[in-house]
């Protein structure tokens, strides 16, 4: 029978940063797709604003743990050149999926497949030689009217997630293995979609965390 879960539990599926690369990309190099699963291999160039991006030694995609209400480390990966690799697994460790509870079963947003399970959004973070996190890696497009962010999660079937409330709408369509999930923003409405949205640039960008 299908359920219903509120926005707030689909904070866990569509939103987070980290969330697969430049326009018309290859699927097989990390690029962005409209229906069809993205490889687990993420490389791509990065457009970088800052000089702190050369003193990155090394990328991990973080990924959030259900039991442990925190996150570990999915994969290890590299920025060299200004291009970001890294590959995640094509099957991560059960202790990263989690199923929708009970609780989060209500609303208006409706699942197809209340078993299925899936991974929170991958954040990918880099650190300097030290070990200190000093940035991110983002997914991310805009236009003069629209904001845009993706990121990957991986689905252990195929299921959808989908309804509306207000200026909020929902249509997920997860494939198993790993997905693109897009957040699109404007300024009187925000979608949750697995369809990458046409006519926006969606490129890999480094986001400094400290500052500099």
């Amino acid at each position: 029978m299908k359920k219903t879960f509120s926005f707030s539990a689909l904070a866990a599926v569509a939103l987070a940063a980290g969330l697969a690369s430049c326009e018309g990309g290859d699927k097989n190099k990390g690029g962005e797709n409209n229906n069809s699963s993205p490889s687990n291999r993420i490389e791509a160039p990065v457009t970088v604003t800052d000089s702190e991006a050369a003193s990155i030694v090394m990328v991990k995609a973080i990924a959030y743990i259900p039991s442990q209400d925190g996150s570990a480390t999915l994969a290890t990966g590299s920025y060299t050149n200004g291009k970001l690799t890294i590959e995640l697994p094509a099957t991560p460790e059960a202790e990263f999926l989690q199923s929708f509870t009970e609780e989060e079963m209500e609303g208006f947003i409706t699942i197809s497949d209340n078993a299925a399970k899936k991974t929170s959004h991958v954040i990918l973070i880099a650190y300097d030689a030290n070990g200190y996190t000093i940035g991110e890696f983002k997914l991310i497009g805009s236009n003069t009217t629209t904001d845009v962010e993706g990121g990957y999660t991986y689905a252990d079937r195929a299921f959808t997630i989908s309804g509306s409330e207000g200026n909020h709408t929902v249509s997920l369509s997860f494939k198993k293995g790993w997905n693109i999930t897009y957040i699109v923003e404007t300024e009187t409405s925000e979608l949750y979609t697995t369809t990458k949205p046409g006519g926006i640039n969606v490129q890999w960008v480094y986001n400094s965390l400290t500052g500099n």
